[in-house]
């Protein structure tokens, strides 16, 4: 299979590989990927995301060399855009179902906070009525001896 014509291209752009953002700067472009240069480039198989203007591009990395390395995107990139620093890519397309799957998940992940939380607010209240409880023996044995002592 042949490769993909690539264009050559020095754009700066930032890179997000899960920590504070980098400098980077794209080399080339293809509507599959890139090749891009920084001073510490992330480890082969780091998902990135990286940033020019308005453009955003995400990827895996897949292969490094010294300061350089080579992203696969997960969507086609468009390169003119790209280089203008617009939207680069398009957002995916989703299907109804797709949308109501993402509203159920939405309305479970409510339930699943309201059920931590419900479980946080047990787990605090136990804990209050066994210092509750230590307390009151340990306040009561004194008590005890005194009136023991006065003969009630």
């Amino acid at each position: 299979m042949a490769r993909e014509d690539r264009r050559k291209v020095l754009i700066r752009a930032q890179l997000c590989a899960g920590g504070p953002q980098i400098d980077v700067c794209i080399r080339d472009v293809s509507s599959r990927g890139l090749l891009a240069q920084a001073s510490q480039p992330p480890p082969r198989g780091t998902y990135v995301e990286l940033f020019h203007g308005s453009a955003e591009v995400v990827g895996r990395v897949v292969w490094r060399k010294d300061r350089r390395f080579g992203v696969q995107s997960r969507e086609r990139i468009n390169v003119a855009a790209l280089i203008a620093g617009l939207p680069a890519t398009a957002p995916p397309r989703r299907s109804a179902a797709a949308r109501r799957a993402t509203a159920r998940a939405g309305a479970g992940g409510l339930r699943s906070g309201a059920m931590e939380y419900a479980a946080l607010a047990a787990f605090v209240l136990a804990l209050v009525a066994m210092l509750g409880m230590a307390a009151f023996e340990t306040l009561s044995r004194p008590v005890a001896n005194i009136s023991a002592k006065l003969g009630r």
